[in-house]
């Protein structure tokens, strides 16, 4: 503790001296041994040198020192200093204490009110609602009934299903939720408090709607714009599973005792999943050409290469190669069809293409495949090419919210 003490004495008025004499060392090794901090200590010479000590041991220093050394002040340092030299400009010391009260005092005042969440109300009437309970621009902020003014909102607007004020600093916000959506139920047209549910207007564009999963897989990224996430990045999902809940809660609040707990909007926001695909192709295991014997040349020539996908395709591949070991003459030219097995590079090539086709056909335009593997089996006149994929697409799609049956709530829990 004393040391602190000390060091604060130090810090807050302390003195630079010079110190002229013989044996200055024998004096600094006096001093400190007699409890006087010494700091910056700098010897010029065998007869001089120059510290900072703390101003409450100046004199103890020069009683130490005596006749034999001399200890004049260079300097003065530290708060405490400053302050008795502000005694004497009295002047700016008042304007400095009056500048500090005025930013310490505005700090107590409205600067500013915003106005959030509002959308069929006027911005005008609610500045004017909250004007009227003593909330505006100025006016000192400890000073206001925060209740009060809340409930002045919430009874003035009844499309009006949920009101908070917040403040930070010297900003006041107003948020507030609106409902007035209609539920048409037949030929009967219920309000969405006769039905018990509070939603906000709806904008263009459709009504409250989940976003599900179109496809199972792993999430790889999910982007909310409005409504709630019910899944995170390396989640597995179902098809089918909610992503992004139009259902959102509410803070409850002391104007109702029945106030509704949460309200629907329709869900909006992206999600990239990893896909899983395992598909099957079949191709043809052998190449089926011409060969033809020329009058002249006697030279054999082959024809094109037809390629089938399916079994049935297979088949008749199978049955046009039996037929083709039988030799036909037109006119005078000898024919004579082949079956030549395909190589492993000639598979894969069909398979790549098979893929590429599917994915044209099946995929959407900003899929992605990001892994691929092949698996052939030979079979008798076929190849047949297992596929597994994964790809990286959007599968959210919207699911319109089915108010009052059962199936909906259980797809929102």
């Amino acid at each position: 503790m004393r040391a602190r003490f000390k060091k604060w004495n130090f810090y807050s008025d302390r003195v630079e001296v010079r110190i002229e004499g013989f044996q200055i060392g024998k004096l600094l090794d006096t001093a400190a041994k007699n409890g006087i901090l010494l700091r910056g200590v700098r010897v010029h010479a065998e007869t001089e040198a120059q510290a900072e000590i703390a101003s409450c041991d100046l004199n103890r220093l020069k009683k130490l020192g005596g006749a034999r050394y001399r200890i004049t002040v260079q300097k003065r340092q530290g708060g405490v200093y400053r302050a008795r030299r502000m005694r004497k400009r009295p002047v700016l010391l008042l304007g400095i204490f009056l500048a500090a009260a005025i930013v310490v005092g505005e700090s107590f005042f409205v600067a500013a009110i915003e106005v959030d969440g509002y959308r069929a109300i006027p911005e005008s009437e609610l500045r004017a609602c909250l004007a009227e309970s003593g909330v505006r621009e100025g006016v000192y902020r400890p000073g206001i009934d925060w209740e009060k003014a809340e409930a002045a909102v919430f009874a003035r607007f009844p499309q009006i299903m949920w009101v908070r004020l917040v403040y930070d600093g010297r900003l006041v916000r107003l948020e507030v939720a609106e409902t007035g959506h209609k539920i048409i139920r037949g030929e009967t047209e219920l309000s969405a408090e006769e039905e018990g549910l509070f939603i906000p207007a709806p904008e263009e564009g459709g009504g409250c709607c989940d976003i599900v999963a179109a496809r199972s897989g792993y999430i790889e990224s999910i982007d909310p714009v409005w409504g709630d996430a019910m899944a995170e990045p390396g989640d597995y999902v179902k098809k089918g599973q909610v992503l992004i809940r139009g259902q959102i809660p509410i803070e409850p609040t002391t104007f109702e005792e029945n106030a509704p707990k949460e309200y629907y909007v329709r869900a909006q926001g992206e999600v990239w999943a990893r896909v899983p695909y395992r598909l099957t192709f079949r191709q043809e295991r052998y190449l089926r050409g011409a060969q033809a014997a020329g009058e002249q040349t006697g030279q054999a020539e082959q024809g094109g290469v037809q390629d089938s996908w399916g079994a049935e395709d297979s088949a008749q591949g199978s049955e046009q190669g039996v037929r083709g070991a039988e030799d036909s003459t037109q006119s005078g030219t000898a024919v004579v069809l082949d079956r030549v097995e395909k190589s492993p590079k000639q598979a894969k090539a069909k398979a790549e293409q098979q893929i590429r086709i599917w994915a044209k056909e099946n995929l959407p335009e900003n899929a992605e495949i990001v892994k691929k593997s092949l698996n052939f089996t030979q079979k008798e006149n076929i190849i047949e090419v297992g596929v597994t994929l994964e790809v990286r697409q959007q599968i959210g799609k919207e699911q319109e919210i089915e108010f009052g049956t059962q199936n909906s709530d259980q797809q929102r829990d």
